[in-house]
C-alpha cells in the first residue's frame, strides 16, 4: 500500500520545473502519508542539474529571510 511517483523531469522544461515546485512544496504535507516521489533528472549535463539546484537553494533561503523581516518588523498600524 505504497504510492511512488516517478518523475522524469529536466532544468530546460517549464513545466517540469513548475511541477518540481508543486511537488517539493507538497512533499511536507505528504511525509507522514506512503507516498514516495523519486525525481529523475534527464539533463545531459550534471552541471545544469547542479545550477539548477543552487538556483533553488538561493531563492529558498531569500524567501525565508524575507519571512523572518515581516515577523520581526514591528507593527506599523495606528501611527500616523
Amino acid at each position: 500500500g505504497r504510492v511512488v511517483l516517478v518523475f522524469y523531469w529536466a532544468t530546460d522544461c517549464a513545466v517540469c520545473r513548475d511541477k518540481m515546485r508543486e511537488l517539493r512544496a507538497n512533499l511536507k504535507g505528504w511525509q507522514d502519508e506512503p507516498f514516495t516521489l523519486i525525481g529523475v533528472n534527464m539533463d545531459r549535463r550534471r552541471q545544469d542539474w547542479l545550477n539548477y539546484e543552487q538556483l533553488v537553494a538561493q531563492a529558498a533561503h531569500h524567501h525565508r529571510v524575507r519571512q523572518r523581516r515581516r515577523t520581526q518588523c514591528p507593527s506599523r498600524a495606528g501611527i500616523a
